[in-house]
This record gives structure tokens, sequence and C-alpha cells, in this order.
């Protein structure tokens, strides 16, 4: 599975009046303001463009180096065709294993990672020359999905969760009917 780059350079935070970074959580629950915060953002970059390297790569010593930039022994990664995955050696294996699942895949992020608090999330696409079937699923040769993540006090991602599919939207309401 290959990643690509970003389709769209990161977001710059132009609107003044906006501040992603007005407070973060800390171990002890106070809410501060952060002086570092460019410095933050740039590690929370830098860690889901860690993340998403490690899965273009086939080797499990590559795989795993860069998993040691953004992932610790306590980190974990769910989505709704595997179990719940802890930890570099965890993950490492699901990477390792991935092809097998879905043979010739290439694996993108289609969004800017939007980024506040602890947080992120990105689109992505997964497209392959193959169909691609996962436990009675057949999305085609191409699924898009959404990724959510949390960050560390130390920057490294603590939890992925991973969406396959787009959202459903709800039904629309009829002019002048109320929903319920």
């Amino acid at each position: 599975m290959t990643f690509g780059r970003p389709a769209h350079p990161l977001p710059e935070h132009g609107n003044e009046t906006v501040d992603p970074f007005e407070a973060h959580a800390h171990g002890s629950g106070a809410l501060d303001r952060r002086a570092d915060d460019d410095l933050v953002t740039r590690d929370r970059v830098e860690a889901l463009a860690a993340y998403e390297r490690a899965w273009s790569l086939a080797e499990d010593g590559a795989i795993r180096a860069e998993l040691a930039r953004c992932w610790t022994a306590q980190s974990t990664h769910v989505n709704p065709f595997t179990d719940v995955v802890h930890g570099l050696d965890g993950l490492a294996k699901l990477i390792l294993d991935f092809p097998a699942m879905v043979p010739g895949a290439t694996f993108r992020m289609t969004s800017v990672p939007d980024l506040h608090h602890d947080v992120a999330r990105f689109a992505w696409r997964l497209q392959s020359t193959a169909r691609i079937r996962i436990l009675g699923c057949d999305f085609g040769f191409s699924v898009e999905g959404l990724s959510y993540v949390e960050f560390d006090e130390a920057e490294r991602i603590r939890r992925v969760v991973a969406f396959f599919g787009p959202l459903v939207d709800l039904p629309q309401a009829q002019a002048g009917t109320p929903v319920e």
C-alpha cells in the first residue's frame, strides 16, 4: 500500500480571529494557552505524515522506523474490519498484513488534516487494481473514508479510529414539516 502526499498544502490559520490552539488539556486537566502552538501543529502534522508513510512501506524495519516517530506502546488503531490493534508491534503487523487483505492498494489523504485541541481528522481514499472486498463488503476499486486521531502530551498518536465509506445524509425535512 502506498501513501501519497496530502491533496492540499497544510492549512495556514490566516484568520486571526480563530486560534485552533486557544486551549489544550494537559495532565492536570487545566486548560492553558500554549506558547508553542506552531511547534505543536508541526509536531502533529509530522506525526500524521510518519503514520501515512508507514502504510506505504513493505519491510518490517522501515515500517517500525516510521511508527517510532509517531506511535507508542499504548497507541491503538481501530477500524470496522479488524480487532483493535495495540502498540507498535500490533500496528506494524496490521500494515504488513494489509497487502494480503487488499492487494495492490494505494492509500492517500484527500483532505488537509483538520487539527484542534488534541485531536485531528482527515479524509482518505483507498484504491486498488483488484476489487476491495473486506468481510463481505464489496467497495469496488476505490473506497473513501475518514480517520479520527487523538494525540498524547508528547504529540504522538494515541489513537486512530478509521471509518470506511461515506457518511449517509439524514433525510431532508419537507418544507414546514418538523424533523423528528
